[in-house]
């Protein structure tokens, strides 16, 4: 499938070509583990970068809005260089794509890093409604990279518990120098599929934050419990 406006288009690229593009273009220079939906960009034939969706580094992604893990999914990365296109109008078309991939998705989620100077422009361009900050959290550092905490428990999945914290047993059976750090605050934003769904978050909506604005000015969301979750397909699936 592709989306063709003017020089721009969009398709589905290889892990080669978005691994490059994360790389070059975006200022972690990793790409998230997990199943992964990546849409290639380019513009008169030029490839500009890359929009990634993911299941996210949590289980728990969608138990704020009382959704099944097969329901929402995060959109981890845009990676993108010079380019002519606004990004609001890549990231339109990329979301228009992934719904129609996965048709059963109900939500996506993403988080600006307000410790980066990100407020989420593209998002508040493309109606996305924000819910706030996000608190900090415990991750830890692996060789030198910086990995979400629910990552880290995993990659020690397949040591023996020995009953120690998770930073002992990183440094015993990983990387000597493993350390904790405290993640930055985020800005929590979410994109609804569902209409239902849509009218249910915008009561929680707030005011967007602008660029520059301090993160400590912004008060934390609270998205509300739902029981009207049904079962689809799952997003590893598509």
């Amino acid at each position: 499938m592709s989306s063709r406006k003017a020089d721009l288009r969009l398709d589905f690229c290889s892990h080669a070509a978005a691994r490059y593009a994360i790389e070059h273009w975006y200022y972690t220079r990793t790409i998230p583990v997990g199943a992964l939906v990546k849409i290639g960009v380019w513009e008169s034939g030029t490839f500009e970068g890359v929009v990634l969706f993911g299941k996210g580094a949590s289980n728990n992604l969608g138990k704020p809005y009382a959704l099944e893990h097969f329901e929402v999914c995060e959109l981890v990365r845009v990676a993108l260089r010079r380019h002519a296109m606004p990004v609001s109008r890549v990231l339109g078309i990329a979301l228009r794509m992934l719904h129609k991939q996965c048709p059963g998705l109900k939500l996506v989620v993403t988080f600006a890093d307000a410790e980066h100077g990100h407020h989420g422009g593209i998002y508040q361009a493309t109606n996305w409604i924000f819910l706030g900050t996000t608190a900090r959290a415990e991750n830890y550092v692996i060789h030198g990279r910086e990995t979400h905490g629910v990552a880290a428990r995993k990659i020690l999945a397949r040591y023996p518990k020995d009953g120690s914290n998770t930073v002992t047993r990183l440094r015993r059976y990983i990387d000597a120098d493993a350390r904790v750090v405290l993640s930055s605050t985020k800005y929590r934003y979410v994109f609804p599929f569902d209409d239902e769904l849509r009218r249910r978050l915008l009561p929680f909506a707030l005011p967007y934050p602008k660029r520059g604005e301090s993160k400590d000015s912004v008060a934390p969301g609270s998205p509300p419990g739902d029981d009207g979750a049904s079962p689809i397909s799952p997003l590893h699936a598509c």
